[in-house]
């Protein structure tokens, strides 16, 4: 605190803390409360605005936030503005939201950048719908996509590995298992907050002799719908708390689309690619 206290001159209109929301610092390191911040600049007559990044809105709006700050910590806490976004960790459409005093909010719709700044009717509509959803969290938990996602208990979304894998295997003879996997809600938001998940491990052999898993991988993202994995240790892992329940059958479809096309024989077929005389290891992505 007695740093912001030093900083303060003749010219300063707020304080302003900024949430790390996209890293993180560890080891010698101290932060200033934001009640203490509030109460410093209500001593100087200052603006006290907090950037909380992620949009989290209370303890369990979203559920299982992790150690995300809260809008309504803040508000609580005398903030003149809390700022935050609403896709992240919110779930609605990609904006920036002030929250805080009319005062406050007043100065800023007063500014002539507002204008240029100011969101669409499309994009209000788009939040205001998401923001009535959150008023009740059950409701947003079942309504709002992203919160859907979080909140899908790991072993449903087993259930849900074990019959697409045995699909994978019976329909389109692929190798498919099921393995344990982390999801993280994002690199904009919550970057270290792991979600324990489950996912499909697609691994060699594959239908064509000259598909390996990076060409599965990129013929996938290429084919409509377009299905986006990622490679780990030779696999191809779908992971499912990312994927809808009722596009399970549409992304088996998308399986077979790709292994459909990539066995079937041409004039040309093209030859596999070297291999370099390098040690095997890992392929992380």
């Amino acid at each position: 605190l007695a740093d912001y206290r030093r900083a303060i001159g003749p010219n300063t209109a707020a304080l302003l803390r900024v949430h790390r929301a996209n890293f993180q610092i560890v080891g010698f390191t101290e932060d200033a409360p934001f009640p203490e911040l509030v109460s410093l600049a209500r001593e100087h007559g200052l603006f006290a605005i907090d950037d909380i990044g992620s949009g989290a809105i209370d303890a369990d709006r979203p559920p299982h936030r992790g150690d995300e700050p809260l809008a309504i910590e803040s508000i609580r806490a005398g903030a003149d503005l809390v700022l935050f976004s609403g896709d992240k960790l919110l779930g609605g459409p990609q904006c920036g939201i002030l929250a805080g005093t009319q005062t406050a909010v007043k100065r800023v719709e007063s500014d002539p950048l507002m204008r240029a700044l100011r969101l669409d009717k499309m994009t209000i509509a788009a939040l205001e719908a998401t923001l009535e959803l959150a008023l009740d969290a059950e409701l947003g938990r079942a309504r709002i996509p992203l919160w859907a996602m979080i909140a899908a208990p790991a072993e449903h979304l087993e259930r849900r590995a074990h019959a697409l894998a045995a699909q994978a295997r019976a329909e389109l003879a692929l190798n498919a298992t099921v393995v344990e996997s982390q999801a993280f809600v994002g690199g904009g938001s919550a970057p270290g907050q792991a979600v324990a998940s489950r996912a499909i491990a697609l691994q060699p052999p594959f239908p064509s002799p000259y598909l390996a898993a990076d060409a599965l991988a990129a013929a996938l993202r290429a084919g409509d719908p377009p299905v986006v994995g990622r490679i780990e240790r030779g696999r191809l892992l779908l992971d499912l708390r990312s994927v809808p329940e009722e596009l399970d059958r549409p992304l088996l479809g998308a399986l077979a689309s790709v292994c459909h096309h990539q066995a079937s024989p041409t004039e040309h077929p093209p030859r596999p690619l070297p291999t370099r005389n390098a040690a095997p290891g890992p392929v992380e992505a």
